[in-house]
């Protein structure tokens, strides 16, 4: 005898469920099918979910990384580090080589056409010409055909052309990015207007482009470069998730995704301080076995000295906080020792 249950979820279409139980074995199997996730904007419109990559340890197989939903996975390409050792997970990009293929075949792919969202977690190192978290694109000459979400120098992009325009209108952020820090990107399109939001905030809009998208018949469909038959720039940073939609993210989800998850990604570390003397130091002997150090700062801040010797003559001390022109004298030193002077700033 067999019995069958179907399992409905509560809410949003997100899966269904059939679970077999078979009397005679006494086991239980468990069979998920997975439909499309539909996000729903406050505009009315439907955005469904047609890719999902989160790029952490645990979603990479051999060369390969698993979408978590949809698809297709990317084959990995040249030396990529998945990691989780500190929060968030993500993929660690460098510059030189490293990236991720979904496919080389455009013939095989079936992207978004009328209306497109693509959303990234991303941390940029440092500002290139031209990069992609992920795109399709081909930009040779006067032609121009796909769409991609990136950046151009040191702000992000998002760029589409569409069968109206046939050539790619690149719409830049409002604001530079800050190399080290993590983002939050969005860019939408319903087929009339672009718009690209970074950190929950519309940074920039354009109604250059109308109309249906245009892909090229060959291409790269890629995440972590910008790749098309002329170019081929890798970005370094890193990736945390690149989310691919079918349809229109309104303007509250954005925000309130960037709400919900903002306090998961760390502020960038502070940047070493890079301080020295503009004056000395120098040495003037005062005395027979006397000697004075003399140095001086462009800023009013204390400095750490220690004076030693291979005897072990050890002596520290720090010089005041409230001035630029810093000095100290030692006594009683031994003739024929060779001693080293260092100044530390705190």
């Amino acid at each position: 005898m067999r019995k069958y249950f179907r399992l409905l979820p509560q809410t949003m279409k997100k899966a269904s469920a059939i679970m077999k139980f078979h009397s005679a074995s006494g086991r239980l199997a468990l069979l998920i099918s997975l439909l499309p996730v539909l996000v729903h904007s406050s505009s009315g419109a439907d955005a469904r979910l047609r890719a999902h990559y989160l790029f952490s340890p645990d979603r990479q197989l051999h060369s390969e990384l698993k979408p978590s939903a949809g698809g297709p996975g990317a084959r990995i390409e040249g030396p990529i580090e998945f990691t989780k050792a500190t929060l968030p997970p993500r993929a660690e990009f460098n510059d030189r080589e490293g990236s991720l293929i979904i496919s080389d075949d455009f013939s095989k792919l079936s992207l978004p056409t009328g209306e497109l969202s693509v959303e990234a977690w991303v941390r940029l190192d440092k500002p290139a010409e031209w990069g992609a978290f992920i795109g399709a694109i081909q930009d040779n000459g006067s032609y121009e055909r796909g769409w991609m979400l990136g950046y151009r120098g040191s702000r992000f992009a998002f760029a589409i052309a569409s069968e109206n325009a046939r050539a790619l209108t690149y719409m830049t952020s409002s604001t530079d990015f800050e190399p080290g820090r993590w983002y939050h990107l969005a860019g939408v399109y319903d087929g009339a207007s672009m718009k690209l939001y970074v950190n929950g905030t519309l940074e920039n809009s354009s109604e250059a482009q109308s109309g249906p998208i245009e892909y090229p018949p060959t291409g790269f469909y890629q995440i972590g470069a910008y790749h098309d038959d002329d170019e081929y720039y890798r970005m370094q940073g890193a990736i945390h998730e690149i989310k691919l939609y079918e349809g229109v993210l309104s303007a509250d989800a954005i925000a309130a995704t960037w709400g919900d998850r903002r306090d998961e990604f760390p502020d960038p570390r502070p940047k070493p301080q890079i301080v020295s003397p503009s004056y000395g130091p120098f040495m003037d002997w005062t005395g027979r076995y006397q000697a004075r150090f003399y140095w001086e700062t462009d800023d009013a801040m204390p400095t750490r000295y220690t004076l030693d010797s291979p005897h072990g003559d050890v002596r520290e001390g720090h010089s005041d906080n409230s001035v630029t022109e810093h000095e100290v004298t030692f006594d009683n030193l031994k003739p024929d020792v060779e001693y080293f002077f260092t100044i530390r700033f705190p």
